[in-house]
């Protein structure tokens, strides 16, 4: 593991004086933002490390293990290489073993949130009751949505494994993020270290899926940044840890260039020694523009089986609360130290909420979405959208970039592709 190491703090939080505190808005999202990337070049150019040990790095000797690494297992494969896309997805090997397909972070300073309010206390979906401290309801339907995600054959296929050139690669399936992404309340602050996106959060108002420009001009706006100090960035730290969601199965969160950030119950991002905060006053018509440039949200959140199926879920769930007995089992896995049965969370989660287990019940995604699926692998997603704009970095990286392309025609990997 890396060592954990203070942040590098480059410019302390704007005081009340200053353009860019909530005293001093800046006028509009559009000057909030050039003055965030500006302090980012700034941040990044002060920062020796990233800027010239990581960005600069011409061998691949990985100190956490002391061994020399091919590129594309080295950790800090994706802040080392200026050649590639800014929107780029690096392979990047985790600790776990497992390979993360991580947003390109050569140059970055910061990763970004953006929010059309500012709220004192600033938590994840999971902690926003403060009143509330059992959140077996939440998790239960997390443990659906796993049971769910377990069936679907790319899922399948990350979890086993695929023989490139004789190295096999596991990438990794984030649960958790995809919960954060599809309608879950999870302990997940969502980052990106896509600047456009957190614009658009910044200045859009939210409704269960659905996106509207922000209007209202009698509230400020706020975009945050977070800022990133190697080594240890993605280390465990107090009441938080940083990870990588990235591109997945399901391009929602991939789209969003998406970091989490996993945060205990009671911990405020507003008051972490990374966190820093612009605030700015909303133009409608700025706000109507940024709509529009990203086609009504469509850029962010495409459309797929994954938010259809879990749409149709909750929808289910809400006038007859049922889960499988599959969930169940999850869940008791998960809580082995609290020494919970399958009996034991039943009983709690009929006495409780009035949620019901069925054992025939069994979880997948339905068939018209599965037909489509296949459509979809007929037509060439695989290789014409999830693999266009991934990379390998060494010097064989073009060939396992197309060994990659290639996988549905492996005959070892046909079947989660074809029927």
């Amino acid at each position: 593991m890396h060592i954990a190491t203070k942040p590098l703090i480059i410019s302390s939080n704007i005081s009340n004086n200053e353009k860019g505190s909530e005293t001093r808005p800046f006028d509009n999202v559009l000057e909030t933002c050039r003055f965030i990337k500006e302090e980012e070049r700034k941040a990044f150019e002060k920062d020796y490390y990233m800027s010239n040990i990581l960005a600069k790095r011409q061998f691949n000797y990985c100190a956490d293990v002391n061994i020399y690494n091919i590129k594309w297992a080295d950790g800090k494969s994706s802040y080392c290489h200026p050649e590639l896309p800014a929107d780029a997805f690096i392979v990047n090997q985790l600790m776990s073993g497992k390979y993360s397909i991580k947003p390109n972070l050569y140059g970055r300073k910061f990763l970004f949130r953006g929010q059309s309010k500012y709220y004192d206390v600033c938590t994840p979906g999971l902690f926003r009751n403060p009143k509330q401290s059992y959140f077996l309801k939440e998790l239960i339907q997390y443990d659906e949505l796993r049971a769910v995600l377990a069936t679907h054959p790319l899922v399948q296929l990350f979890e086993q494994g695929i023989d490139l050139w004789h190295d096999i690669f596991r990438f990794e399936v984030n649960y958790g993020g995809l919960a954060q992404h599809y309608y879950n309340k999870t302990s997940f602050l969502d980052l990106t270290s896509d600047i456009d996106t957190a614009k658009f959060f910044a200045v859009t108002d939210y409704h269960f899926d659905e996106y509207t420009p922000h209007t209202d001009t009698s509230s400020l706006g706020v975009m945050y940044y977070y800022e990133l100090a190697e080594p240890g960035a993605f280390s465990p730290q107090k009441q938080q840890y940083l990870s990588t969601i990235g591109k997945q199965p399901f391009m929602r969160s991939g789209n969003q260039h998406g970091f989490l950030l996993n945060m205990d119950k009671g911990a405020n991002f507003n008051e972490f020694s990374q966190v820093h905060k612009v605030f700015f006053r909303h133009d409608p018509s700025i706000s109507q523009q940024i709509f529009e440039e990203s086609k009504n949200g469509e850029k962010y959140f495409p459309s797929d089986m994954l938010q259809v199926q879990w749409k149709r879920f909750l929808k289910q769930f809400e006038k007859n609360p049922v889960v499988s007995l599959e969930a169940v089992k999850i869940n008791v896995k998960d809580n082995a130290v609290h020494h919970e049965t399958i009996k034991s969370i039943s009983r709690k989660l009929d006495n409780m909420y009035g949620i019901k287990v069925d054992k025939d019940r069994i979880p997948a995604f339905d068939a018209d979405l599965m037909d489509q699926y296949y459509e979809d692998m007929k037509n060439g997603w695989w290789q014409d959208v999830f693999c266009k704009d991934i990379h390998f970095v060494s010097g064989d990286g073009i060939v396992y970039k197309d060994m990659l392309m290639q996988v549905p025609k492996d005959t070892r990997y046909a079947h989660f592709f074809t029927r």
